[in-house]
C-alpha cells in the first residue's frame, strides 16, 4: 500500500494560501481605481522593481518578495483583480462589459511608472482578448487588440527608462479539461492522498487553455520588442508531457489556475538565474553608457 503524501499547503487549505495584499487592500478589487504600490522585498533599498497587472502577476509576489529581500531590491506592486496592464479596452469578468475602472486604474499606474521610472518592471496577466468592438469581433481580432495595447503600454515604459520583463502565464487545469466543472486540484489531491499523479493534466492541454499564452501569442506581443524580456517558468511546473499538480509534496494551485504562495515561494531560486543575469546585464550597458 502506498503512503499517503502530506502537501504543503493542505488541500483544505490550499485556496487560503495567498499572496500577501488580499486582505489589507493592497490587491485592488473591481471597483477600485487609485494604485496603492505597496511596498516589500528590501523596504529599504535604493533599485526597485515594480510588479503591474491581475492576480496572474500578483500571484509572483512571494518569489519576487524573497528575490527583493535576498538580493536587496525594493519590490513594489501595482495589481488590480482581473484587470491586465494594457491601453485595450478589456471586458469585466463577471458582466463581459467593459471594464472602466480597469482602464482608469491602468492610466493611473502608467503615470506612475512613468514618473517613478523603476529600474524594472515585472508583468504578468490572465486575460488576452480585448473587449469586443465594431471594429474586433471575432477572436482573432478581439486578441490582436489586447496585443496592440499591450504592445502600447510596455513601449511606455521602456520609453521612460525602466527594463520590462514578462513573465510568461501559467497553466491552467480546470475545464474543460476535467468532467467535473466544478474539480479543483486540491479536491483531487485530497481523493488521492497515495496517488496524487492521477490529479496530474497532461502539458498539451495545460498549456493550452483559456488565457495561456500560446507560441503565437507571445510572438503577437513580443515581436520587435527587443528590449522587453520574457521568462517562463513553465518547465519547472510541466515536463514535456505532463503539468505536475503536486512537486516535492508541495501543492502547486490553489484553483484552476492560480499558483499557491507556497509554491511561488519555492520557485525563487529558478526566477533567481533568470532574473539576475538580466539586470546586471543592464547595469553593465548603463555604466557604459554613462563613462
Amino acid at each position: 500500500m502506498s503512503a499517503s503524501v502530506a502537501t504543503r499547503p493542505a488541500p483544505s487549505r490550499a485556496a487560503a494560501d495567498l499572496p500577501p495584499g488580499y486582505t489589507n487592500g493592497c490587491h485592488l478589487d473591481q471597483s477600485r481605481t487609485t494604485p496603492r504600490g505597496c511596498v516589500y522585498g528590501d523596504k529599504r533599498a535604493k533599485r526597485t522593481i515594480t510588479l503591474v497587472g491581475d492576480s496572474k502577476a500578483r500571484q509572483w509576489l512571494p518569489t519576487l518578495d524573497r528575490y527583493g529581500k535576498a538580493a536587496k531590491w525594493r519590490i513594489v506592486a501595482h495589481t488590480k483583480s482581473a484587470c491586465p496592464f494594457t491601453q485595450a479596452a478589456v471586458p469585466q469578468a463577471r458582466t463581459g462589459r467593459r471594464y472602466a475602472s480597469c482602464a482608469r486604474w491602468n492610466d493611473r499606474v502608467l503615470s506612475r511608472l512613468r514618473r517613478d521610472r523603476p529600474r524594472v518592471v515585472v508583468v504578468a496577466l490572465y486575460a488576452k482578448y480585448a473587449l469586443a468592438s465594431r471594429t474586433a469581433t471575432t477572436t482573432e481580432q478581439r486578441q490582436a487588440a489586447m496585443a496592440q495595447g499591450m504592445r502600447a503600454s510596455w513601449r511606455s515604459v521602456t520609453k521612460a527608462g525602466s527594463e520590462l520583463v514578462v513573465l510568461n502565464s501559467t497553466p491552467y487545469i480546470g475545464m474543460p479539461y476535467r468532467r467535473h466543472p466544478t474539480w479543483l486540484a486540491s479536491s483531487c489531491v485530497a481523493a488521492h492522498r497515495t496517488r496524487t499523479d492521477l490529479c496530474d493534466v497532461p502539458a498539451a492541454k495545460a498549456l493550452s487553455g483559456p488565457a495561456v499564452w500560446t507560441q503565437q501569442d507571445r510572438d503577437r506581443v513580443l515581436t520587435g520588442l527587443d528590449d522587453v524580456h520574457l521568462i517562463d517558468l513553465n518547465p519547472r511546473l510541466c515536463s514535456s508531457r505532463t503539468c505536475r499538480v503536486v512537486l516535492g509534496h508541495v501543492l502547486v494551485y490553489r484553483d484552476t489556475h492560480h499558483l499557491t504562495a507556497t509554491i511561488a515561494r519555492r520557485l525563487y531560486p529558478y526566477l533567481r538565474n533568470r532574473l539576475t543575469p538580466l539586470l546586471s546585464q543592464r547595469s553593465r550597458q548603463a555604466s557604459s553608457a554613462s563613462s
